[in-house]
């Protein structure tokens, strides 16, 4: 089986899952909690001086691009989740944090929040990084770089939970 067609599946049975959290809840004649979703794809992680990415690129990432708006098409038009950022795709730390803040003021307590990142990540220490874009649209340069244009999985998981929801994913 070919790689692509692992992921459609994968995404399938995903979306099925999600599709069964729904049911006890409808089938209970309770309303359904408000489902919001912070979706982000990271690819284009080494640029030419235009800003396109480098196709021939080992650094850039051929997943997100495609992926990503097939995740907001199921979550939004197929399951009625809220995608609460507009610009899912190729986002600097900086703008992967003003997102989340923006994101964080429309969550609704007892609400479930779903977080998707497809992009490239690392561990150091303890903490877990999401590597965001370079903000000079170009390429790291070091380790120092990539940790400063990155942002931490647990400051993501804080601030969406913010706002007290039910349930997070």
């Amino acid at each position: 089986m070919k790689g692509d067609q692992i992921m459609r599946r994968v995404r399938y049975i995903a979306a099925l899952i999600l599709s069964a959290t729904m049911l006890p809840q409808a089938s209970l004649g309770q309303s359904a909690p408000d489902r919001f979703a912070f979706v982000i794809g990271n690819f284009g992680y080494e640029r030419r001086a235009d800003g396109e990415p480098m196709k021939s690129s080992n650094f850039n990432l051929v997943s997100p691009e495609r992926d990503v708006p097939q995740y907001v098409d199921v979550l939004q038009n197929k399951l009625g989740w809220t995608i609460l950022n507009p610009a899912v795709i190729d986002r600097t730390s900086s703008s992967m944090r003003n997102d989340l803040n923006k994101a964080a003021a429309q969550i609704t307590a007892g609400s479930e929040v779903l977080f998707v990142f497809n992009g490239h990540g690392f561990s150091q220490g303890e903490a877990n990084y999401l590597v965001g874009v370079p903000e000079d649209g170009e390429r790291y340069t070091d380790v120092g770089e990539m940790v400063t244009g990155s942002i931490r999985l647990q400051e993501v998981i804080e601030v969406l939970s913010q706002s007290s929801p039910r349930a997070s994913y």
